[in-house]
């Protein structure tokens, strides 16, 4: 799709997904006043978004002030330095290089079909937000799969043009790198590190120089002299996100210049006795300090959760988090103020008006700088505290089951909170299932590397603390040995899973639940690395087992059933695996539905039957309405869709359709090694179909060519 029928596109569907992207662009940036240190808006141009293909940008600052050499170097910079053009606005937290890129996108907006801002501050999540931009303008059908709708942008963005991309805080270059577009554009990037020599060119952004404090400070507070801006502009250190928040103190509070001067000398004394970090600065820590402590004499509540929330992420945090029982089991008074609706959000107009936090609708965000400052002032019990209420919160608010796409949205949200509250180290139990849960979430969803990671992360340091025999412990090795298999790890997860699998059973005896799970598990990796005869007799024994424990419509029971049709086919009887898994498909079918995973897992299995029976119209019937289905719930890129897809290739190639074989086999090979990689069995397995077909074409070249790239697919 080209630019003008993407306009087309995003047009027709801006009902749909507009609201999402406007949401995602009011939250940015976090402190109204904070780090959006604009310049005049009488300098300003027209704003050309109005008729952009995509545009989230933050909204521009009508205070932004001064910083027309940085402007004027990084538009150089961007238009002579060739084909592939990466800037990096480097400089400590604070000196305002979020508003500089916000002010230049705006400035020259006219420049631009697309304009995308991405919070970078966690690389897991960049993906996600490129994915947002192929949805917007029609490049992804959906939202479900990252990895692979992000790889489809890219590719998309590298035969485009006039587009801007900025990744904002980017706190790792290496983590990044994979998501960093490349084409005739131009991505901008803002980070505190220096060291982009390797990746971007870069251009340091420092402090005010003392004028430029001065005219912000009178531009958003005008009643303040010159002589007492300065003053106060000295006592900050000219750091642009510490000169707005000053002008936004003494704009909101009506307290007297001299007097802010006092209370900002008593509080910055108190914050060096404590010995702050030099990650941020100190006069900035005081002038938040001083807004918290006003807050708390005005509101205790707005006080209370601004200090809740700095143990979450600097990501917009849920607002629904405050509406469960856990929320009202908070101390006082935050937690009677989260009971009532409108008591709550009175509580949230507070935290707004002190300029902590940007609330919108549906969610809060802290800027990460307030997050630091704040979590800062706690003593090591009011820490704890803090964070044993968040996991609190979290663990109330965990969405159903993470291997339903249905409830991955909202996982989607829960996890960057999720992940900062160091769930490896929590005395929760509650919030530690939580987390295993949120690891399997990543995993269905095919975000295999990251979910593998994780999961390692979680059952290492549980196994270290609480013990190998500990039920959160066991859980987690249970994820792990399913990331190893997914990532095509298969010794590996042969052996976690035996040993998960012989702990429980010691542990809870052979019709456990859990027991039956690992069972299961354990004996697909049997099948896996070529035990059969093992695998198919563990198997048969927990389906009769899971039958007579949990019923036949249980989704233990129909995995294990589902998993014993796979190995009576290995085994040669095909009559008896297409009976059996027709069954799990129907139930499946009646239970989760069309588009469930499991489901699509059961039709792969029966179109592979069909095929082997000799029934190949009706393996291909059934195999491109699943693939439809995949590619539409879970996305191009997901390992399901692609098994769906390398089917279907062999399914054409067995037809003679070898033109059509070999375009969704190299389709296929092509995602699998983005995803998986080169080395993964499946991407083996495709080139191995690809190079078979292209032998057909009489393409010998090119299946020469495949199959020295994949030695071992030959």
């Amino acid at each position: 799709m080209d630019l003008p029928t993407a306009v087309a596109v995003a047009t027709s569907v801006a009902a749909l997904i507009g609201a999402p992207s406007a949401a995602w662009a009011a939250y940015r940036p976090a402190l109204p006043l904070a780090d959006d240190v604009r310049r005049d808006v009488a300098d300003a141009t027209v704003e050309g978004h109005l008729t952009a293909v995509a545009w989230n940008i933050p909204p521009r600052n009508v205070a932004f002030t001064g910083r027309r050499e940085q402007l004027a170097a990084l538009r150089g910079h961007l238009q002579n330095m060739g084909p592939v053009v990466i800037m990096a606005l480097h400089g400590m937290g604070g000196v305002g290089k979020s508003s500089l890129a916000v002010e230049y996108a705006h400035r020259f907006a006219e420049d631009y079909d697309i304009a995308w801002w991405i919070d970078a501050e966690q690389p897991a999540f960049v993906a996600e937000q490129l994915v947002s931009l192929g949805s917007l303008v029609g490049w992804t059908p959906n939202l479900s799969d990252v990895s692979a709708g992000a790889t489809e942008v890219l590719r998309r963005l590298r035969v485009e043009n006039r587009w801007l991309v900025v990744l904002d805080n980017v706190e790792s270059p290496e983590e990044v790198a994979r998501w960093l577009p490349q084409g005739p554009g131009h991505v901008l990037l803002t980070s505190r590190r220096p060291d982009w020599w390797q990746l971007a060119a870069a251009v340091e952004v420092d402090v005010f120089d003392r004028d430029e404090s001065i005219a912000l400070l009178r531009r958003i507070s005008p009643a303040v002299s010159g002589a007492d801006a300065g003053d106060i502009a000295r006592e900050v250190g000219d750091l642009p996100l510490a000169v707005a928040q000053a002008a936004g103190v003494l704009s909101e509070t009506g307290i007297s210049a001299r007097d802010y001067l006092k209370e900002l000398r008593r509080g910055a004394a108190a914050v060096m006795a404590e010995g702050k970090p030099l990650s941020y600065p100190t006069s900035f820590a005081a002038a938040i300090k001083l807004s918290l402590g006003r807050m708390a004499d005005d509101n205790a509540a707005a006080a209370q959760l601004v200090r809740l929330c700095s143990a979450f992420a600097a990501e917009p945090i849920p607002i629904e988090l405050f509406s469960s029982e856990a929320a009202a089991r908070l101390p006082q008074p935050l937690g009677p103020a989260t009971v009532s609706a409108m008591d709550f959000r009175r509580v949230l107009g507070r935290v707004n008006r002190f300029g902590l936090a940007k609330v919108n609708e549906s969610t809060m965000q802290l800027h990460r700088l307030t997050i630091m400052v704040v979590a800062d002032q706690l003593d090591a019990h009011e820490s704890s505290a803090v964070h044993a209420s968040a996991q609190s919160l979290v663990a109330a608010a965990t969405p159903g089951d993470s291997r339903h796409p249905e409830s991955w949205p909202a996982w989607s949200r829960l996890m960057p909170h999720l992940l900062a509250l160091e769930p490896a180290n929590s005395e929760n139990p509650s919030f530690r299932a939580a987390a295993w849960q949120g690891a399997w979430f990543l995993l269905e969803r095919g975000e295999l590397s990251l979910g593998r990671s994780i999961t390692e992360d979680l059952y290492l340091r549980w196994r270290d603390r609480l013990g190998s025999d500990d039920t959160d412990t066991m859980h987690a090795a249970h994820g792990l040995a399913s990331a190893h298999w997914r990532l095509g790890q298969h010794d590996r997860a042969e052996a976690i899973s035996r040993d998960t699998y012989l702990r429980r059973r010691r542990l809870y005896g052979e019709d456990h639940a859990d027991t039956l799970l690992s069972a299961v598990q354990y004996a697909w990796q049997l099948y896996e690395v070529g035990r059969f005869a093992e695998a198919y007799e563990l198997n048969e024994d927990a389906v009769a087992r899971l039958r007579r424990c949990k019923g036949m419509d249980s989704r233990l029971t129909l995995g294990a059933t589902h998993n014993l049709a796979i190995m009576l086919r290995k085994l040669g009887d095909i009559e008896a695996a297409i009976a059996l898994d027709e069954d799990t498909h129907g139930r499946r079918l009646r239970l989760l539905g069309k588009r469930h995973p499991h489901t699509l897992i059961s039709v792969l299995t029966l179109v592979r039957l069909y095929r082997q029976a000799g029934q190949g119209i009706k393996a291909m019937e059934m195999c491109n309405e699943a693939l439809a289905t995949s590619r539409a719930t879970l996305g191009v890129g997901h390992y399901i869709t692609h098994d769906l897809a390398a089917l279907k290739g062999v399914l054409l190639y067995d037809a003679g359709r070898l033109q059509e074989a070999q375009q969704v086999q190299q389709d296929t090979l092509d995602r699998r090694i983005e995803v998986l990689g080169a080395a993964h069995p499946h991407t083996v397995e495709t080139a191995k179909d690809l190079a078979r077909t292209l032998r057909a074409l009489k393409k010998s070249r090119l299946a020469v060519q495949i199959e020295a790239k994949f030695p071992s697919s030959g």
